[in-house]
């Protein structure tokens, strides 16, 4: 449920080594050596889920053969060409808008669906049962109402720093919640429930979303 704090504060981060970069090279060089950063720190793991669901719904016929897909390590056409479409958009929106909130507001806010997807909708059952995998995370309606409040109250934060005004971000909140409907949806149509690599997917489209509603 702490997942948008942990949000802010690298959009905080990533905010500030986009300015200190800006000030060396031109402005797409600073956004993507910050993106490139953003991997290191994150270890990829948002867009690592992302490639494994565009392969798994791509190639997946059947719900076997999904779960299958998405275990596999390796990325395949599906994965690549929706992670170069995710990574060449995020980089576009942020040459078109004020990047201190794309980063910050970006960041933050894209990690609330997540959590409410989990509160609401529970994990894939593995038809493996001697899979060893886990649950990459648990989460109930408490967390979900948490990270409500969270969003809130960041979202507020942005309307008091002049990022958004109060109509931009009621128009930003229901495409998010639209989207999340859609792949909620989506995964439990597939393999009845979530997996670590949908909702790793649900942050990067809804950052993409976020971003895209940012611009006036």
């Amino acid at each position: 449920m702490w997942f948008p704090v942990v949000g802010l504060l690298l959009g905080w981060l990533y905010a500030g080594v986009w300015l200190g970069l800006s000030t060396h090279f031109s402005n797409s060089t600073a956004i993507l050596l910050t993106i490139a950063l953003g991997f290191l720190i994150g270890g990829g793991f948002h867009e690592d889920g992302l490639a494994d669901t565009c392969d798994a719904l791509g190639g997946g016929y059947t719900k076997e053969d999904v779960l299958r897909i998405l275990k596999d390590s390796r990325i395949g056409t599906f994965g690549t060409l929706g992670l170069i479409a995710v990574l060449a958009t995020r980089f576009s929106l942020l040459l078109e808008i004020n990047h201190l909130k794309g980063w910050v507001l970006g960041q933050s806010l894209s990690r609330v669906a997540p959590v409410v997807l989990l509160g609401l909708i529970p994990y894939a059952p593995n038809p493996n049962a001697r899979s060893k995998s886990r649950d990459v995370a648990r989460s109930g309606k408490i967390q979900a109402i948490v990270v409500t409040l969270l969003a809130v109250v960041i979202s507020y934060l942005g309307i008091v720093l002049g990022w958004m005004n109060l109509s931009a971000v009621l128009i930003m909140w229901i495409g998010v919640i639209i989207l999340t409907c859609i792949l909620g949806w989506r995964c439990y149509k597939r393999v009845g429930g979530l997996t670590g690599d949908f909702l790793g997917t649900t942050q990067q489209l809804t950052e993409v979303t976020i971003l895209c509603l940012m611009i006036p």
